[in-house]
C-alpha cells in the first residue's frame, strides 16, 4: 500500500509487534523512518525468539519501536506527522464506540496525523468469512479517507486462503481523486526481486484490486451508501 503514494519517508505502524510489517516497509528505499507502536512487549520478545526472520526489523536503525497504547500515542502526535499509517492490529473497525480500539474517533486521529495525500492501510476481513463485519469495516474506513480501494490478497495461512487489504489516500485539500488500483511507484518483477519482495510487484497490485463481480457490486454499494 505504500506504493499508492509518492512520498513515504515517514511511516507509522500501529500494532505489528512481530516486526513483519516494519520489515517489509523498510524494503522500500523511499522510507526513511518507521515507528512501530505495539501495546505488548511480550509479543515482541516471543517473536524475537521464535520468528527472528520477522522481528529482525527491530534491529534496523530506521525502525523505532514504542511499547504503548496506539490511541494514546496518536493523541500526542502533531498534525501531518506521517506519510503512511499501516494498521496491523488484532482489533477491527466498528461504526460505534463498543470498546473496540478502531472506532471513528481513532480513525479521525489517524487522518489528523497523516499529511495530505498520505496513505492509510489496514489488514481487513475476507468478505467470504465475515461479510457483515467487512461492510462495517469499510464504512468506517470510508469516513477517514475520501479516496479508498480494496484489495484481495492470497495468504494460504488465513481462513479462506486470502485476506483483504483496505487502503486509501487522505484528501484534506480537495485534490483530484487518484485511481488507487494503479500504483504511483511501479516496481517491476526484477526490481521486486532486488528489493527482496516475495509477492508484490506492480502487476500484482493491479490484479489484487480487480475484485470478483459479487465483491465488486457489494463494494459499489458501500461506496455509494
Amino acid at each position: 500500500s505504500t506504493q499508492s503514494t509518492g512520498d513515504v519517508s515517514s511511516v507509522l505502524v500501529l500494532g505489528g509487534g512481530d516486526g513483519g510489517v516494519a520489515r517489509e516497509a523498510t524494503k522500500d528505499p523511499r522510507v526513511k523512518s518507521v515507528t512501530v507502536v505495539d501495546i505488548d512487549q511480550t509479543v515482541v520478545d516471543v517473536c524475537r525468539k521464535f520468528i527472528p526472520e520477522m522481528a529482525v526489523s527491530f534491529d534496523n536503525p530506521k525502525v523505532n519501536l514504542i511499547i504503548g497504547d496506539a490511541k494514546k500515542f496518536l493523541l500526542n502526535e502533531p498534525d501531518d506527522s506521517y506519510n503512511a499509517v499501516l494498521l496491523d492490529l488484532t482489533d477491527f473497525p466498528t461504526t460505534d464506540s463498543s470498546g473496540t480500539l478502531l472506532d471513528r474517533e481513532m480513525f479521525a486521529e489517524i487522518r489528523r496525523v497523516l499529511v495530505d495525500g498520505g496513505v492509510l492501510s489496514q489488514q481487513d476481513y475476507s468478505p467470504y468469512s465475515n461479510n457483515e463485519r467487512w461492510v462495517r469495516s469499510c464504512e468506517i474506513f470510508k469516513s477517514a479517507t475520501l479516496n479508498i480501494c480494496y484489495g484481495y490478497v492470497p495468504v494460504p495461512s488465513f481462513p479462506n486462503g486470502a485476506i483483504g487489504i483496505t487502503f486509501g489516500r487522505v484528501n484534506k485539500n480537495g485534490q483530484p481523486s487518484v485511481d488507487l488500483r494503479t500504483p504511483v511507484w511501479k516496481i517491476s518483477e526484477s526490481e521486486a526481486a532486488k528489493m527482496g519482495l516475495k509477492c508484490y510487484y506492480d502487476a500484482f497490485h493491479n490484479a489484487s484490486c480487480t475484485l470478483p463481480l459479487d465483491l465488486k457490486n457489494l463494494w459499489r454499494q458501500i461506496m455509494d451508501g
